[in-house]
């Protein structure tokens, strides 16, 4: 867990979870590798903590990908603002 957190990005400088950042580091180091045989596999909250949720670079991930799943530990009922990026994906990039 701890390797996870150190080399995973997904932390902003606030301390809060940000998806949308550590979408950008995941596009910007490894979107020219994926193809169309590629299967991307996100594991977490999708809580973005108010951050910009950069839905277009999941959007251009699952394009390049032939799929793209997010296991999201919790309930849909969350509701607020921090989900931003969950409700996002789910009715724009993942189909």
């Amino acid at each position: 867990m701890l390797r996870i957190n150190a080399e995973a990005d997904v932390i902003a400088f606030d301390g809060h979870s940000d998806y949308g950042r550590a979408l950008m580091v995941f596009h910007d180091k490894y979107a020219r590798s994926l193809t169309k045989r590629s299967t991307v596999l996100i594991l977490g909250d999708a809580r973005n903590n108010y951050h910009q949720a950069h839905a277009e670079v999941l959007a251009d991930i699952h394009y390049r990908a032939k799929a793209v799943y997010w296991l999201n530990p919790s309930p849909r009922t969350t509701g607020t603002a921090v989900t931003r990026l969950s409700r996002s994906t789910r009715r724009t990039a993942i189909g």
